[in-house]
């Protein structure tokens, strides 16, 4: 039995009820698939710290209060991607601000709406598509800095 995770590739699929709080469980799963996977602990921060955003998205956008979403790790010898699925209305990327200033957001009535700017700052490639057959599906790719590649 080897000491890496990544031997081989591997999968993980959680699914969690649309309830506040739950984010920190896939937060806790993408913990330990990171730190199995050889991440640095940097790189793990932003991990959880985009996770737990895109899963906050799944619940309060979804209006799927009474259903799940889906996280599903899998990690390689190169990269962890992630991916946060929901069953509820679907939104069009193309209208959300992916880049709001502190000015616009202190002036406004509506504070919030960082995460998917948070996310695209924190992983290596993102990607937003229709789920099937309904909802939204925010997929998230890492790679390992290349210092812990050789």
């Amino acid at each position: 039995m080897g000491d890496t995770w990544t031997e081989r590739d591997m999968s993980i699929r959680v699914e969690l009820p649309t309830v506040f709080k739950n984010e920190l469980v896939a937060e806790a799963v993408a913990r330990q698939v990171a730190e199995l996977s050889g991440f640095s602990e940097e790189e793990i921060e932003e991990i959880e710290t985009a996770l737990g955003e895109a899963c906050i998205n799944a619940i309060e956008y979804s209006k799927c209060f009474n259903d799940y979403f889906t996280v599903t790790f899998t990690a390689t010898e190169n990269f962890l991607q992630i991916s946060v699925e929901d069953k509820g209305e679907g939104f069009s990327p193309e209208e959300v601000d992916h880049n709001p200033t502190i000015s616009s957001k202190l002036n406004s009535e509506y504070k919030r709406g960082w995460g998917l700017m948070l996310i695209e700052q924190l992983m290596d490639e993102i990607q937003i598509s229709q789920a099937e057959p309904s909802g939204t599906k925010v997929e998230m790719k890492k790679y390992k800095s290349t210092a812990d590649q050789q």
